[in-house]
């Protein structure tokens, strides 16, 4: 049977996905579906039979290979601060920035990538007809393997175990699947006890004026409706990130604001929000701002709501959730901050980096 990009690859054992990719010829047209379902993978092209080099379409898949197979990550799509360079292991920390294909302003070209000799390019995250066509454009012009990862949330476990067995490492996406599993089960559990009229409306607040947001279903933002709380921007029509006014946040008054600190160079214009724009008397105006319900989100060395939406929002579920829902987390669940970090970025932090992070301090 021809089987083309329309076919979906079940990622259940390294074996199995190569005897499964071998079949896969060069994709001659851009695929028209629309979502790759939970579980599965989307591959362009013939997977080698060793991959050494891999090239990250954008940040969410850099971060995936960086804790999965650190050794194979190429280089990092965007530059990334000195202070998150510093809360990760030299080999990481020692990338160049090569720049990315996914993703707003692509600073990146088929050529360039080609260029670099990867073994595989890997993209991981949001997927829509925009991320598949692209994926077959780039597979076809540089003849290299290219696959596609869903990216959501709630599929963290899965697409940890996806990706072990595409890096050759299932171990030890196992071992970090396990690790999420675990985490969101125990915090799940706690927060289905919560009635619905007792949770949080929460407006996150993005861009050098707070006023960019992710409206209902957007990966950027879903951290706060995996925790139950109200994302008010989801009154909004459409998906995806919006920009809003002044005016309608006012008419929102949400009950809590979250900000992410910077993870990426260019991303820098959301500290100084949060340091001066909240001083401006329309923000104080707010009842999260009143109540002083406004929280940093921690982002070293990457963001633990968004920036990028990867596997590392794991570690954002116990911080987010001890915000939101103060009475039923009143303790940091330092623990599991600290494992996290061990496991994931292979990185050990003293007790004042993990004071100065749960505190949403972007001065580490």
């Amino acid at each position: 049977m021809r089987m083309t990009v329309r076919h979906w690859v079940r990622l259940l054992t390294w074996g199995a996905l190569l005897a499964v990719a071998a079949m896969l010829p060069v994709a001659a047209n851009a695929a028209d579906d629309s979502q790759v379902a939970p579980g599965e993978a989307a591959i362009w092209g013939t997977l080698p039979p060793k991959i050494d080099r891999v090239f990250a379409a954008g940040p969410p898949a850099s971060v995936l290979v960086a804790v999965i197979a650190p050794e194979k990550l190429i280089g990092w799509p965007l530059e990334l601060s000195a202070k998150a360079k510093a809360l990760l292991p030299p080999d990481l920390a020692a990338l160049q920035t090569v720049g990315h294909l996914a993703g707003r302003g692509s600073t990146s070209s088929p050529e360039a990538v080609a260029a670099l000799r990867p073994d595989l390019i890997l993209d991981a995250g949001e997927v829509s007809a925009t991320y598949l066509t692209m994926a077959e454009r780039v597979q076809r012009q540089t003849g290299i393997t290219y696959a596609l990862i869903n990216g959501r949330f709630v599929n963290t476990p899965t697409i940890l175990r996806q990706a072990g067995k595409l890096l050759g490492h299932p171990d030890r996406g196992e071992e970090l699947a396990l690790f999420a599993e675990g985490l969101m089960a125990e915090i799940s559990r706690k927060i289905a006890t919560v009635p619905q009229s007792d949770r949080p409306r929460v407006y996150f607040a993005r861009g050098p004026h707070g006023l960019e947001t992710g409206l209902r279903g957007s990966i950027n933002s879903e951290l706060i409706e995996y925790l139950g709380a109200v994302n008010i921007a989801g009154e909004k029509e459409g998906t995806g990130i919006a920009t809003v006014s002044m005016e309608q946040v006012m008419r929102w008054d949400p009950d809590v604001i979250l900000v992410e600190a910077p993870t990426f160079v260019a991303q820098e214009e959301s500290a100084s929000f949060f340091k001066d724009g909240l001083q401006k008397d329309s923000w104080q105006q707010l009842r999260a701002v009143r109540n002083h319900r406004v929280f940093l989100a921690p982002a070293l060395p990457f963001g633990w709501i968004d920036a990028p939406p990867s596997v590392n929002r794991i570690v954002g579920l116990p911080w987010l959730a001890g915000k939101l829902y103060p009475d039923l987390f009143k303790d940091v669940m330092r623990q599991q901050i600290l494992t996290f970090y061990q496991k994931f970025y292979r990185v050990t932090l003293s007790d004042e980096q993990l004071d100065h992070l749960v505190k949403g301090d972007a001065s580490i």
